[in-house]
């Protein structure tokens, strides 16, 4: 129950050669990932944290792996989270971020949709079929219903039904074959959503299943607005 601090600003993310987020960054949007938890309890991020705060940005179960995303003001540059579980209980924390936020008017403006259902593998909706393990599938947004054809990137909410293994799905602008990080986390035969920021790429975006050898899952993607 002891806040960390760690940085964002400057910072080469695994698989980098540069920094990601500039110093004129005010704030970050990304995934929060929890796992190895030896107990039940939250994570808390911000800006600055207490030791006993009174909101959690991820709440978990002892052993799962959990993930949800979030948008965040830094502070300095940085940011602090907490564990909060059982007396003695200790959980490892993944912060992977997908976009940052300044000050200037110079940058891209969001607009918000209606929530509209792009994908759903399990009705052969934007892509027909599951997913097999580690085989990553573009789908074409841009230009699709209430998205125009000239959106930099989209914020939407990413489901995953019918996984036959444990395993995780990574939402990216480009085909991916081994993500460092994930979008989400799934046990086998859950149903489980995260939502997400994504640029584009040409108007698509690439979507990659990670389970076991053999496994498949259904993805389901809803977009929930766009930056132009």
């Amino acid at each position: 129950m002891v806040p960390r601090t760690f940085a964002v600003v400057g910072v080469k993310a695994l698989g980098w050669s540069s920094a990601l987020v500039p110093s004129s960054a005010i704030a970050v949007t990304g995934n929060l990932t929890v796992t190895r938890a030896t107990s039940a309890g939250y994570v808390s991020v911000g800006p600055t944290i207490a030791a006993l705060p009174k909101t959690s940005t991820l709440n978990v179960a002892a052993g799962a792996n959990m993930a949800n995303g979030v948008t965040v003001a830094l502070s300095a540059g940085k940011l602090q989270a907490v564990w909060d579980g059982a007396v003695g209980s200790s959980a490892d924390v993944i912060f992977d971020v997908a976009g940052y936020f300044t000050a200037a008017q110079t940058g891209l403006t969001f607009h918000a949709l209606a929530p509209d259902r792009l994908l759903d593998t399990s009705t052969n909706l934007g892509l027909t079929g599951p997913f097999a393990t580690g085989s990553s599938r573009a789908l074409t947004v841009g230009g699709v219903d209430q998205v125009p054809a000239d959106a930099a990137s989209i914020s939407g909410n990413l489901t995953i039904v019918n996984a036959t293994s444990n395993g995780f799905a990574f939402i990216s602008p480009t085909t991916v074959s081994s993500p460092t990080s994930s979008t989400i986390n799934i046990s086998a035969h859950l149903a489980g959503a995260n939502g997400f920021d994504v640029g584009l790429s040409g108007g698509s975006l690439a979507i990659i299943w990670v389970g076991t050898v053999g496994s498949t899952a259904d993805v389901q993607l809803d977009v929930t607005g766009y930056w132009s």
